[in-house]
């Protein structure tokens, strides 16, 4: 497979020794089964630095809370657990001091809609509030950006000090809202921290899933639906404090 970078983007041609691997979902009305291709998109050799600069780049941010408990450190939806892990015990490998409080939150958008008929599956506990705090929202993709909308909105209301979104991969094509968001209403600052701005191919691994399967690949490599396109993807920079 010949891997070509064009400026910043590298494209990545269909393998054409076709898929590494096959999964097979049965549906539960239906008893149809469907089955598809995943190939390796992103490796692990090129995944692995790149969260090492992802790290670099959030743990002295993190450090400037006079106490590590003022970072809220959000894995969002059932996936985000994988990369926000991963990307945690980076940040405190350079930083021993660093220990932010830990909050899953799930928001679920419902397939078809375009404004956001959403269900705030797992909220803060009762009686917390985000405000003076640093929340770090992490996802392992951003596609249509309807969920993280409203999460960000959600932690908005409560006047924290800042909003960081860190999302391993990012479908810019396939947005229906800004992200990060720019609307006037929300008077926190958000910022968007990105490992991987990648085209519109359904991604597996490192907590991506399909119906539950292949979120816990081994390793850090990252695989795309086999569908005979090239797919793309590039490194944006951090946002500058």
């Amino acid at each position: 497979m010949s891997i070509t970078a064009v400026g910043g983007e590298v494209i990545v041609p269909p393998n054409e020794n076709g898929p590494a691997f096959h999964l097979s979902h049965t549906h539960p009305d239906t008893g149809a089964v469907t089955t598809l291709g995943f190939e390796k998109f992103i490796d692990s050799e090129v995944v692995n630095p790149r969260l090492d600069q992802v790290a670099a780049y959030i743990a002295p941010l993190m450090a400037r809370t006079k106490r590590p408990e003022d970072n809220i450190w959000v894995p969002v939806m059932a996936g985000a657990s994988q990369a926000a892990d991963n990307i945690m015990q980076r940040v405190c490998a350079i930083d021993l001091g660093i220990g932010p409080e830990v909050m899953p939150m799930k928001v679920k958008s419902y397939n078809g809609t375009e404004g956001g008929t959403l269900d705030m599956q797992q909220d803060a506990p009762s009686g917390f509030s985000f405000e003076g705090k640093v929340v770090w929202l992490n996802d392992e993709t951003i596609d249509g950006g309807i969920s993280m909308d409203a999460l960000v909105r959600r932690v908005a209301k409560d006047n924290p000090l800042e909003i960081n979104i860190v999302a391993l991969t990012r479908k810019p094509d396939a947005h229906k809202v800004p992200m990060p968001p720019n609307d006037p209403e929300i008077q926190t600052p958000v910022h968007l921290i990105t490992g991987f701005d990648v085209s519109n191919h359904f991604l597996l691994g490192m907590g991506m899933d399909w119906h539950g399967m292949g979120r816990w690949l081994p390793g850090t490599d990252i695989y795309r639906l086999s569908d005979g396109t090239p797919a793309t993807y590039s490194m944006p920079p951090f946002p500058a404090r």
